[in-house]
């Protein structure tokens, strides 16, 4: 196996450029800190985290057989139809979507999915009006072979989330999407009280 001389990260091409032997090598599209550790000639490569947390859209009052299943309004449908279509314009294209198993989320889950060319969200009963704690206890579960993760769930849970992971109060209404990125995060156990930074921010 080739040694491995030089490791640069090229900010420009947000890539990780490998010099090995005089060979050089891009990998990946993703954003990545410093290597971490090079060990028995295998490099490991740790890629940034990036969260990116989705309110549900819009949804009807009421619905027979509660809150659970209240669906979407169809101003709800057209935001969040609005809202994949700009995620996607703007390259915001997570590797997993997590969501709520309540009608509206997980409506708002699939249409995203479904506009990013994605598998269909992972639904978790947990999420369902879950409280900060329970969100960050889910999100530091993540498996960290996912480098960007969705979660679609609900106010004020998402709301108080962004709150503790960035220090930040934004608006949260219904079809709104923030980004948030933890540079100095390895593994989603390291995602905790202000490490994140908030790099995109949209509303209906």
């Amino acid at each position: 196996m080739p040694q491995i001389t030089k490791i640069y990260f090229l900010k420009t091409s947000s890539k990780l450029l490998i010099h090995s032997n005089g060979t050089s090598l891009f990998i990946g599209d993703h954003f990545y800190r410093l290597i971490a550790k090079q060990c028995f000639k295998f490099i490991f490569l740790y890629p940034m985290k990036k969260l990116l947390l989705i309110r549900h859209g819009e949804a009807q009052n009421s619905a027979e057989g509660g809150d659970f299943y209240r669906p979407l309004s169809t101003r709800g449908m057209a935001d969040v139809t609005r809202l994949a279509q700009k995620l996607e314009a703007e390259g915001l294209i997570p590797d997993e979507i997590m969501s709520s198993q309540a009608l509206r989320t997980t409506t708002t889950a699939n249409i995203i999915a479904g506009q990013l060319r994605l598998s269909p969200a992972k639904l978790s009963r947990a999420i369902y009006e879950a409280s900060e704690r329970t969100l960050l206890n889910t999100i530091n579960n993540l498996n960290d072979t996912i480098a960007f993760a969705a979660i679609v769930g609900h106010n004020p849970g998402i709301a108080y989330l962004l709150l503790n992971l960035t220090g930040k109060i934004r608006d949260v209404p219904p079809g709104t999407a923030i980004t948030v990125v933890f540079e100095d995060a390895d593994s989603w156990q390291e995602v905790s009280h202000d490490s994140g930074v908030i790099t995109y921010y949209t509303t209906p």
